[in-house]
């Protein structure tokens, strides 16, 4: 397969609305939602600035809100390698601006028209060029593992309704672009209503489209400079996912990685750790006896990641978490009888 990429300027509109063709999924590698409150009002008042000086230039310039890099699987699903962040976030702040504007009693043909380009933005339409959507079918799902709450994102993009005193990042980042757009558009509401104009149609993303999964991973672990960065035990992960084959493989690693990260964590212990304790097992066994210092993602990653195309790896892992815990318990126990 070419590892040949294509970059494209998308509007957000433009790009939200490939999800009707490619629905948008958060793979099981990737970080769940965190972008704290700092983050979303640095957002909300760029598009607010953007929008206050266009209104008084008249001007058409764009406004640069960053890189996006995917890649279409083999489900023709657009797997987010990076921006999955500034995604996540724009969706519900189109939800919050749809719920506000479609509450309104009168309405101008101008907000109409901003209501049918949100529609289009989130939800499949219920047959190909009807102007009405089935509110239950978003373009976005998330696998991650790290994700315990990808149901509310569902059920806020779905309903625009927040669950009862519900604390996660997705409720918090929703009540607040609420609160925002809200106070825009109750102290002045031709200035909220440019706001949607101008950040459906004139605030730009560049789309990085690569081939394969390896290829968007390696153009992301090059170029990123924004939000948190995969680490390597993300980037291993995610190698090891591209080897499954069939749903029925992927749907058990994710159950799988799943409980095993977990029980890590619990004990803090860091899965970037078990992959280096298994390196240095693997290396024993091969009778490695190189003294050069090898990182660990670059040891899995060289001969095209081969060491990773292990139907039986998540195991050896398990068994490697088991052996630490074990090494650690007896540690604390002999520590304990010399005090």
């Amino acid at each position: 397969m070419s590892n040949s990429l294509t970059i494209e300027e998308k509007t957000v509109m433009t790009f939200l609305q490939g999800g009707e063709k490619n629905h948008f999924l958060i793979p099981v590698y990737q970080r769940a939602y965190d972008w704290e409150e700092s983050e979303i009002n640095l957002l909300f008042d760029d598009l607010k600035e953007f929008t206050q000086a266009l209104k008084s230039t008249d001007s058409d310039e764009s406004y640069f809100l960053g890189t996006i890099i995917t890649y279409v699987n083999d489900d023709d699903e657009r797997e987010i390698i990076d921006g999955q962040q500034r995604i996540v976030s724009l969706l519900m702040l189109l939800r919050v601006i749809y719920e506000k504007l479609s509450a309104q009693a009168l309405k101008t043909e101008f907000v109409e028209e901003r209501l049918k380009e949100i529609r289009t933005s989130i939800w499949q339409k219920l047959s190909k060029g009807s102007s009405h959507v089935d509110y239950e079918k978003i373009f976005i799902r998330s696998e991650s593992v790290a994700d315990n709450d990808k149901d509310l994102l569902h059920k806020l993009l779905s309903s625009g309704q927040m669950p009862a005193k519900c604390k996660d990042k997705y409720s918090k980042g929703y009540q607040l672009l609420q609160r925002r757009f809200n106070e825009l558009y109750d102290t002045n509401q031709s200035t909220a209503e440019w706001f949607v104009y101008y950040l459906l149609n004139q605030t730009v993303l560049f789309l990085i489209n690569a081939q394969t999964r390896d290829a968007a991973l390696t153009i992301f672990s090059t170029i990123n400079n924004r939000g948190k960065s995969l680490s390597d035990s993300d980037i291993l992960r995610a190698k090891i996912y591209s080897f499954l084959k069939t749903s029925e493989e992927r749907r058990a690693f994710n159950d799988g990685w799943r409980e095993f990260g977990g029980r890590a964590g619990k004990f803090e212990i860091a899965e970037k750790d078990i992959f280096s304790y298994y390196m240095y097992y693997l290396r024993a066994i091969a009778n490695d006896s190189d003294n050069t210092t090898i990182g660990v993602r670059a040891y899995f990653t060289k001969d095209g990641s081969v060491r990773l195309d292990n139907p039986n790896i998540l195991e050896m892992l398990e068994r490697v978490l088991d052996l630490t815990l074990t090494i650690d318990l007896s540690a604390q126990s002999y520590a304990f009888k010399l005090l």
